[in-house]
Protein backbone atom coordinates (compact mmCIF):
# COMPACT_ATOMS: atom_id res chain seq x y z
CA UNK A 1 0.00 0.00 0.00
CA UNK A 2 2.79 2.28 0.76
CA UNK A 3 4.60 1.60 -2.25
CA UNK A 4 1.64 2.24 -4.27
CA UNK A 5 1.12 5.62 -2.86
CA UNK A 6 4.88 6.53 -3.45
CA UNK A 7 3.95 5.64 -6.99
CA UNK A 8 1.13 8.03 -7.37
CA UNK A 9 3.23 10.68 -6.22
CA UNK A 10 0.61 11.36 -3.10
CA UNK A 11 1.16 10.97 0.58
CA UNK A 12 -0.99 11.79 3.81
CA UNK A 13 -0.20 14.01 7.11
CA UNK A 14 -2.99 13.25 9.57
CA UNK A 15 -2.43 16.64 11.61
CA UNK A 16 -4.58 17.87 14.80
CA UNK A 17 -6.77 20.94 13.88
CA UNK A 18 -8.44 23.41 16.39
CA UNK A 19 -12.01 23.58 15.74
CA UNK A 20 -13.49 25.97 18.44
CA UNK A 21 -12.41 25.08 21.91
CA UNK A 22 -11.87 21.42 20.44
CA UNK A 23 -9.15 19.64 18.51
CA UNK A 24 -10.09 17.48 15.76
CA UNK A 25 -7.97 14.80 13.44
CA UNK A 26 -7.82 16.07 10.13
CA UNK A 27 -5.88 14.30 7.36
CA UNK A 28 -4.02 16.36 4.34
CA UNK A 29 -3.30 14.88 1.08
CA UNK A 30 0.03 16.55 -0.57
CA UNK A 31 1.34 15.78 -4.01
CA UNK A 32 4.78 14.96 -4.57
CA UNK A 33 6.81 16.42 -7.07
CA UNK A 34 8.57 13.26 -8.69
Amino acid sequence: MESASKKLGFYMMWQWVKKGKKLVIACDFHKKDA
